[in-house]
């Protein structure tokens, strides 16, 4: 587990832990799923929830201001982060963008990307065409 100001360990090419990869679809009988549901579930961080669709892997991941994600790249897919708790920063390709509640953004597939957080928790939807799993390092 990562200490006080350590930034949370992230392989190439995901977030934290991008639990999706290794989670079966989901059934075949779609629902809404609340992000207010998700975020009161638990004050934790890193990948709070996963899910699976047939095409997508989805994540919400969530940071405080003394466990950010350090610098990554995901040279498979271009992401899509959607801002769902909070404020942070987002960098890309070492310039630095607030980034808030009800935003998001589009990374490029190969752009290097770190998240800090600004507020008490920051937490953001991730959501990319699916990839093969990430193997333990």
């Amino acid at each position: 587990m990562a200490s006080k100001h350590e930034p949370i360990d992230v392989d190439e090419g995901g977030e934290a832990a991008c639990l999706a990869h290794i989670l079966p679809p989901e059934p075949d009988s779609p629902a809404p799923i609340s992000f207010a549901g998700i975020l009161s579930a638990t004050t934790g961080t890193g990948p709070i929830w996963s899910q699976r669709s047939t095409d997508l892997d989805l994540n919400v991941v969530a940071i405080t201001p003394d466990r950010p994600i350090g610098e990554h790249a995901n040279s498979e897919r271009d992401v899509l982060l959607v801002v769902v708790e909070g404020e942070g920063t987002i960098t890309i390709n070492g310039v630095a963008h607030g980034f808030a509640a009800g935003e998001f953004i589009v990374v490029p597939k190969g752009a290097r990307r770190s998240m800090a957080a600004t507020s008490a928790r920051f937490a953001w939807l991730t959501c990319h065409f699916q990839r093969p799993p990430l193997l333990p390092g």
